[in-house]
């Protein structure tokens, strides 16, 4: 059995702080947040941390704006409402 650590962000200078003191293994992401649009707060963790684990979840089902995340670097975008089984499959496909 694994340790589970949530963290929730209200918004996206609180993600990228939280990301730089917790350590994730994994960000679930938005793109539509207070402040910062979730594709600037992935290119500014990827900066953080080329290494970092980010599944964008949206309710936005535009094909391009799936492909604008997975070119940031983004995992997998997944449509909401997400169901566990798809994320994590991800997460299986992208061990740390």
């Amino acid at each position: 059995m694994h340790k589970v650590l949530v963290v929730e962000a209200e918004s996206g200078p609180e993600a990228i702080e939280l990301y730089g003191q917790n350590q994730s293994n994994v960000v679930t992401l938005d793109i539509v947040m207070p402040d910062m649009e979730g594709e600037e707060v992935l290119q500014r963790l990827k900066e953080l941390d080329a290494g970092a684990r980010v599944v964008v979840c949206s309710s936005n089902v535009q094909t391009a704006k799936h492909q604008e995340v997975l070119d940031l670097g983004a995992l997998a975008f997944l449509t909401k409402p997400v169901r566990a089984e798809d994320l994590l499959k991800v997460l299986a496909e992208n061990p740390t």
